[in-house]
């Protein structure tokens, strides 16, 4: 019988701070912000509306965090929302 070897994935969620977010450019500051405020078509979800490319800043903080636990990172990601 082969040796069979389990691939065992993780997924983890987490915040990370950053100025906007992650999927349209509306600002993630909520401190300073009256309720409702900072939202768009795009992140309420509305009928017609697409989501734009995640948020640079946000890509780099998960890069830089899975490089620091000595996690492989896929040459290739795929984004759902």
């Amino acid at each position: 019988m082969a040796d069979i070897k389990p691939k065992i994935g993780i997924e983890i969620h987490g915040y990370l701070t950053t100025k906007e977010k992650l999927f349209c450019r509306c600002p993630a500051n909520y401190k300073d912000s009256e309720p409702n405020t900072n939202i768009c078509p795009v992140c309420t979800g509305q009928p017609g509306s697409k989501p734009m490319a995640p948020n640079a800043e946000a890509i780099k903080k998960c890069i830089a965090i899975a490089l620091m636990l000595d996690c492989k990172i896929n040459s290739k990601l795929t984004w759902q929302r």
